[in-house]
């Protein structure tokens, strides 16, 4: 296992997760560079079902590294579901935005609580600036609007921030008449507060229609099986896959 790729090379925390994740799966993820990467680093999905930590630049920052860990660790190690929607649907960009969201408001408070104090002031200034960056389109476009998912997106940010920046995020929505919405998906993440897979399904199951989707039309993938569910079929107990899938994950 090689940690060329992590500036000041692995913390203990750091090499810790790492062996988790190539004892449980028998191997640990490519790593690759690519200038393109919409952050700094993400996980990808090869054609086989196997993870992949992509970086944007030769290096990356030890929080960075750990946090992709811990995308590894839900998906792959935990089975916790990745949703997903038929190719070509063009609502794809959208289901893959809330998963990505979701994930985020458990595997940031979680990397938090493992001592990594350096997570939360990176994706807060992130969190800011979609605030600003969204202030100045309606600026520049009067007719402009916001649509729904940005209650949905706030809601899950604030479900795990401090108060002060869960209020600007309150606020924001309330400046566009959305903050009702904000409000009922802060209370429903609230209730599904568990960080298993039966709680994001709960979540996901109660949510998805406000945003167009179906829980029939809505993927279920189970990385480390390569298979992929109707989302209220996914198998309910860890490990047991006994309902059969209605299809490979990575088609």
């Amino acid at each position: 296992m090689e940690f060329d790729w992590i500036e000041s090379g692995p913390t203990e925390l750091i090499s810790q997760h790492a062996e988790r994740i190539e004892k449980a799966l028998g191997y640990f993820p490519n790593v690759r560079t690519d200038p393109n990467c919409p952050a700094d680093g993400s996980v990808q999905i090869d054609k086989n079902c196997r993870a992949e930590i992509v970086i944007k630049n030769a290096t990356c920052p030890q929080v960075i590294a750990l946090h992709e860990m811990l995308h590894v660790i839900r998906f792959w190690v935990d089975e916790i579901p990745m949703l997903g929607i038929k190719n070509g649907d063009p609502r794809k960009a959208t289901i893959n935005a809330i998963d990505n969201m979701y994930e985020h408001s458990i595997i940031i408070p979680h990397q938090r609580s493992l001592g990594d104090d350096g997570v939360v002031p990176r994706f807060e200034g992130r969190i800011l600036l979609r605030i600003t960056e969204l202030d100045a389109k309606v600026v520049a476009d009067s007719r402009m609007r916001p649509d729904r998912r940005m209650p949905l997106f706030f809601a899950l940010d604030a479900s795990w921030m401090g108060k002060d920046v869960a209020d600007k995020l309150r606020a924001a929505c309330e400046k566009y008449k959305l903050h009702l919405i904000f409000d009922q998906i802060l209370a429903l993440r609230n209730r599904c507060g568990g960080n298993d897979a039966q709680s994001k399904i709960n979540f996901m199951t109660a949510i998805l229609p406000h945003f167009g989707f179906q829980y029939y039309e809505v993927k279920a993938m189970n990385m480390r099986e390569g298979n992929a569910y109707p989302l209220n079929a996914y198998p309910k107990t860890q490990g047991s896959l006994h309902r059969a899938p209605n299809q490979s994950a990575c088609k």
